[in-house]
């Protein structure tokens, strides 16, 4: 089937967003291919709790050039439709049993398509300072940042090794700190069609995260993170979850007669 030029700007739009969110307002952070400094910022309360936990189910869209999320009801011991229906699709594409293919690799359904795309994917969030933004003045460079469990693995690494402490004053000298700790790299790939972060780490040199000034400026920020944990509502998971299954269930064909007496099948 032809494609028009306005689908293909939305299949390359969706390419180049798969994996990220979209942010709006520029209170987020972008990332672009290669090398992307920030400076994450100590929490208000306590330095080392700079980042707040959520859990997500990304689903797709049809008439859309953007994955939607919705925030996982899980994680705070509430019931979760999109965990519901991930499971019954699971069930669904093993009553099928339909073993491997010639290539060894499992034979794939639709139902098992949708339970893979719904699997709950934990994200976390901190706020940081975009050097890209500092540099070229271009808004507050002070900004929410969302983070993979494969991104924010990196960071803690970075946070918790040796290598970024100085061993004379470990506790206060974590790359969080302010005054004496470290920018971190997040390093974006391509891995087939997928964003990659695997490559990021944090800088070995140990600076100041700017002037006294601008540190006292960026930790008065206004970013409230907590909201990031809410999960979303349970009207609103319901009606997505009946949505999605409507892509992968045939309506049932029922059989009816028509007013000469004969019959006939029509789709409801």
């Amino acid at each position: 089937m032809a494609k028009t030029l306005e689908e293909l700007r939305a299949m390359h739009a969706k390419m180049n967003n798969e994996g990220s969110e979209k942010k709006e307002n520029n209170e987020w952070v972008s990332f672009d291919m290669g090398s992307n400094a920030v400076r994450f910022l100590p929490g208000k309360e306590d330095p080392l709790e700079f980042f707040v936990e959520a859990a997500i189910h990304r689903y797709e869209v049809p008439s859309e050039p953007y994955a939607k999320n919705y925030k996982c009801r899980r994680l705070t011991g509430e019931v979760c439709p999109i965990c519901d229906l991930h499971w019954d699709m699971w069930k669904k594409h093993k009553e099928l049993d339909l073993g491997k293919g010639p290539d060894g690799k499992n034979i794939q359904s639709k139902y098992g398509n949708l339970a893979t795309q719904l699997k709950q994917k934990p994200r976390y969030f901190a706020v940081a300072v975009s050097r890209k933004v500092q540099e070229t003045g271009e808004g507050d460079p002070v900004r929410k940042i969302g983070m993979s469990k494969q991104l924010f693995d990196r960071v803690m690494k970075s946070l918790v090794s040796e290598d970024f402490m100085d061993e004379k004053d470990p506790e206060n000298t974590t790359m969080i700190s302010l005054e004496n700790g470290n920018d971190f790299d997040v390093t974006m790939t391509k891995k087939g069609n997928w964003n990659s972060f695997e490559e990021s780490m944090g800088k070995f040199k140990k600076t100041p995260a700017g002037t006294p000034a601008q540190m006292a400026e960026w930790m008065d920020h206004k970013h409230d993170l907590q909201p990031l944990t809410i999960p979303d509502s349970l009207e609103d998971g319901k009606r997505i979850a009946m949505e999605l299954l409507a892509t992968v269930e045939t309506p049932p064909k029922v059989e009816t007669t028509t007013e000469d007496g004969d019959s006939g099948d029509i789709q409801v």
